[in-house]
């Protein structure tokens, strides 16, 4: 008897955990579709509450953040539009319409501060590891890993002195690929789940140190781009585009 209530309880439980799942997915859809509708409209003003809305329940794709930040770019919020791009940018990296109006979004923004561009090497590397998903660069180097295998059991047990040295040859090779691939899924999982790249979202005072004590640096406007080097209590320490380093209020970013 109690082993029949037992699963009584649990059964009911499962489907009411399937039925929230089935109330959440048809709410998310119903806000995509009057997002999609207000979007093909023109109306982006409302159609900015509806992504709002998937966002708030935790429901994005590339998509969505493109045509949230391209609205947001149509009432020239120029923090919006730079926010939304950015991710959907940081979903797929070669969307070349987010690329194009992210470019038409960093005009609007009332700033003066200018890009100063990464070492070269450190750009070509940061192109390279991104040319492919972090999943696909690990595949890549457990591939060489079996070849390296195969290398070192030709070298072992050779047919012959030539198969020798050719398994040698292809062992280094094999190797110096598995480690650039290694490092490459590293470094594209690390951009994937970077958490480190901000805009200021109001504009707010940027000080030489985590207090409004501190001399202030100046005044920085939304939608100015930043990376997050540290934290302290309510404030953190941030990089500019122009290298300047300061401190913010944690409430003035939002988080790409």
């Amino acid at each position: 008897m109690i082993h029949k209530k037992n699963i009584t309880k649990l059964l009911f439980s499962i489907l009411s955990i399937v039925s929230m799942q089935v109330a959440l997915i048809s709410q998310e859809g119903d806000v995509l579709q009057a997002a999609l509708s207000f979007t093909d409209k023109g109306d982006c003003k409302n159609a900015i509450l509806e992504y709002e809305k998937l966002i708030a329940l935790d429901y994005t794709t590339t998509e969505i953040e493109y045509n949230l930040g391209t609205c947001y770019l149509k009432e020239r919020d120029g923090a919006g539009a730079i926010i939304h791009l950015r991710r959907a940018l940081k979903f797929e990296p070669k969307h070349s319409a987010a690329q194009a109006n992210l470019k038409i979004a960093r005009k609007i923004v009332d700033t003066d501060i200018s890009l100063i561009p990464d070492f070269f090497l450190l750009r070509y590397w940061r192109t390279f590891y991104k040319m492919l998903s972090s999943s696909s660069w690990t595949l890549l180097s457990l591939l060489f890993g079996v070849g390296i295998v195969g290398s070192v059991y030709y070298w072992l047990f050779p047919n012959s002195s030539q198969t020798k040295r050719i398994s040698f040859i292809a062992g280094i090779a094999l190797s110096s690929l598995m480690i650039l691939a290694t490092l490459a899924a590293y470094g594209k999982y690390s951009n994937e789940i970077s958490i480190d790249q901000a805009v200021v979202s109001t504009e707010s005072e940027f000080y030489t140190g985590a207090d409004v004590k501190s001399e202030s640096l100046g005044s920085l406007s939304a939608g100015v781009e930043c990376t997050i080097l540290d934290e302290i209590g309510e404030y953190l320490k941030i990089q500019l585009r122009d290298k300047e380093v300061g401190w913010i209020l944690k409430d003035k970013l939002t988080i790409i």
